[in-house]
């Protein structure tokens, strides 16, 4: 424990007010961190892993956390994306997380357990419910754990990243935001202000499976999420991401070749397709968690389970929608 560490501390209650004081630091060349829940900060402190010599205290900003949903043709302005080209918010409808959102929040909210359950469910797998009640979403996409398992459900669910810095905001598609494991595309001055979750018109689904060691406060051993729309009795979308098989997320490709276009009758005999392209697509390693032979065939059980969690709920929905 490092106990003559002082480090300076800021406490903005806006992200413009954030905004200026980044400008300031970087003028003066003083490093920073950004402190949310402090689930993981505090930890690498004690340790003396990391000591920035100053602390931006976010919890304090109103406007990073809730949870919206965003009509399509809101009018807002068109979010320039880090790969080029900007998002279209006209003609598709958004839930909108902010990065200030705790997993307890998540978990029981009625807009993600009505347009995302996966990622309800995601949400309460992490930690304990004292680190649930704390932790915040954009913190922990930020520390880029390729065993994150809320970062698997986004990836799954083609999630936009907003950040905002001196340089103005930027929208970045998931697949894209994780290099590696804890790295990002983020420069240091960028800050996560919200997610977008694009929420399609027809019957959708979601869902999440994780295997793990214990029941709970544990890291995957393999995880996955997933989503299916369908739009009379077709699958239109698909996507399945894998989680701590690689350094980071991945999404299978193979998912939308083999699913789109297909009646959904045809789901049971398409299902260990999927499994098998999952087990084929990972990469994982050895570790005190778990052997990679293991993980590879656990990746197609865990793929499958969260795709025909992601079916079920689909024909929930469509099934509420005929009462």
């Amino acid at each position: 424990m490092h106990f003559n560490y002082n480090p300076e501390w800021y406490a903005p209650r806006t992200i413009e007010e954030t905004i200026g004081i980044i400008k300031k630091l970087k003028r003066e060349g003083a490093d920073f961190q950004y402190l949310a829940g402090g689930t993981d900060l505090n930890v690498k402190i004690r340790d003396g892993a990391l000591l920035p010599e100053n602390i931006i205290s976010i919890s304090g900003i109103a406007r990073l956390a809730g949870i919206d949903h965003i009509p399509a043709g809101s009018g807002q302005d068109d979010i320039i994306l880090r790969e080029g080209g900007t998002l279209d918010l006209i003609k598709t409808s958004y839930l909108s997380i902010g990065s200030g959102t705790c997993f307890s929040d998540i978990k029981r909210n009625l807009l993600v357990l009505d347009q995302c359950r996966g990622l309800a469910h995601a949400a309460g797998q992490v930690g304990s419910p004292q680190i649930r009640n704390i932790a915040t979403i954009g913190g922990n996409v930020s520390n880029a754990s390729p065993a994150g398992d809320v970062a698997t459900m986004l990836t799954a669910l083609s999630t936009i990243v907003i950040t905002e810095s001196p340089s103005g905001k930027l929208g970045t598609h998931i697949g894209s935001f994780f290099k590696g494991v804890g790295r990002t595309v983020m420069s240091a001055d960028e800050l996560i202000t919200k997610f977008l979750i694009p929420i399609s018109e027809g019957s959708q689904g979601s869902g999440f499976y994780k295997l793990k060691k214990r029941k709970a406060v544990v890291l995957s051993v393999v995880n996955s999420g997933a989503i299916l729309v369908c739009e009379q009795g077709v699958f239109t979308k698909a996507g399945v991401s894998l989680g701590a098989v690689a350094v980071t997320p991945l999404l299978l490709d193979d998912a939308e070749d083999i699913l789109i276009g297909k009646s959904i009758d045809a789901f049971p005999e398409l299902l260990p397709r999927i499994g098998e392209a999952a087990r084929d697509m990972s990469r994982p390693i050895t570790d005190v968690r778990a052997t990679k032979e293991y993980r590879k065939e656990m990746t197609k059980i865990t793929a499958e389970r969260a795709l025909q969690r992601a079916f079920d709920n689909m024909m929930e929905n469509i099934d509420r929608g005929r009462n």
